[in-house]
């Protein structure tokens, strides 16, 4: 497998996840909010440029990343992304996490989600309504 994208909603575990295949496959992991993190300190979130370079560092890896797939935004990005590896003659595998949403609300106020963009119950739900999670 070439690229494997672990995704679902704020704080269902993509990165615990991703973590873990990881280590057993000896692949290198790419947290997505390396990406964003690093776009940020060059142009504000939500900006055309911002989302340009944050697609073309994805774009770039080959490995395993965390994705948070926001309806219908994402569809086209992700879309391109498995269509950009397929042609490359590489694999994807894509692995949705999901949890019920008391779980959820109750890892997103743990201790590993300290210093994560989104750490309140009521961010992640306002997050789940506006982009369909």
């Amino acid at each position: 497998m070439d690229l494997v994208i672990s995704y679902g909603a704020p704080g269902v575990g993509q990165l615990t996840v991703a973590t873990a295949l990881a280590r057993l496959t000896d692949n290198r992991l790419f947290d997505n909010h390396i990406s964003i993190d690093w776009a940020l300190t060059l142009f504000e979130r939500g900006t055309p440029p911002f989302g340009r370079l944050v697609e073309k560092l994805r774009f770039a890896v080959n490995l395993i990343f965390t994705f948070v797939h926001a309806q219908p935004n994402d569809g086209p990005i992700l879309a391109s992304l498995c269509e950009a590896v397929e042609h490359h003659g590489a694999r994807i595998c894509l692995v949705r996490l999901m949890c019920d949403t008391d779980a959820l609300e109750a890892r997103i106020g743990s201790a590993d989600r300290v210093g994560r963009q989104l750490a309140s119950i009521e961010g992640l739900r306002a997050y789940i309504e506006r982009d369909n999670l």
